[in-house]
């Protein structure tokens, strides 16, 4: 009897070490891809005031690119005014624009999607010739973004304002890399407690 609850403890205690191990190496190579696919810069920067209609617009993440994304850029009358398709150059996407959208209020919206596989999605604001509604008058930069079409095909141009990282599908997953820690404690408990339930039984005397 006390052979076969010995058998049996050590069938569960070996199932529960495959289990810990797997869960382990899933949370170790799924975390760190989940904190840094963020985008950190564009140009026109958030909420910027420039004289007039830049040429395009650059957006600068965190980490490497699939080669197609969609950048929509909407003018002060409501029309999409985005010029061709983007253009992805490793974490770069460049968008050209037309210059017919003249002064006002401009919202950029875009979608790409990561090496690893996460959607990354958000939106920025810019004005010519105004400020952008809302936005703080002393703070807001003027001038005239640098970019011009012909740089799209290199690295985006120095300068570009930093932006508030967006969330994206790889932030919320992190929640999912959260979990995976909290399961991989509780079968660390689990273990430890059949573990120690099997010693006492070889151990004690008259086993």
């Amino acid at each position: 009897m006390t052979s076969s609850i010995g058998r049996a403890l050590s069938a569960a205690l070996l199932l529960l070490t495959t289990v810990l191990a797997t869960a382990l190496a899933l949370w170790a190579t799924t975390t760190p891809a989940h904190a840094h696919v963020t985008l950190v810069s564009s140009d026109p920067g958030p909420d910027e005031q420039l004289d007039d209609t830049p040429p395009g617009i650059t957006l600068k993440f965190a980490g490497e690119l699939e080669p197609v994304a969609e950048v929509t850029v909407i003018g002060p009358d409501g029309s999409e005014q985005q010029s061709g398709t983007a253009i992805v150059s490793g974490d770069t996407v460049i968008q050209r624009i037309s210059d017919l959208g003249g002064p006002g209020q401009y919202s950029i919206t875009y979608r790409a999607t990561s090496t690893d596989g996460h959607e990354l999605a958000g939106e920025s604001r810019f004005a010519v010739g105004e400020p952008v509604e809302g936005a703080d008058p002393s703070g807001a930069p003027t001038g005239r973004s640098t970019l011009t079409p012909e740089e799209s095909d290199s690295a985006s141009p120095d300068g570009a304002e930093p932006v508030e990282p967006v969330e994206s599908s790889a932030a919320a997953d992190d929640d999912g890399g959260d979990s995976t820690l909290v399961w991989v404690i509780v079968g660390a408990g689990v273990l430890a407690s059949v573990g120690g339930v099997l010693w006492w039984r070889r151990t004690r005397p008259g086993a």
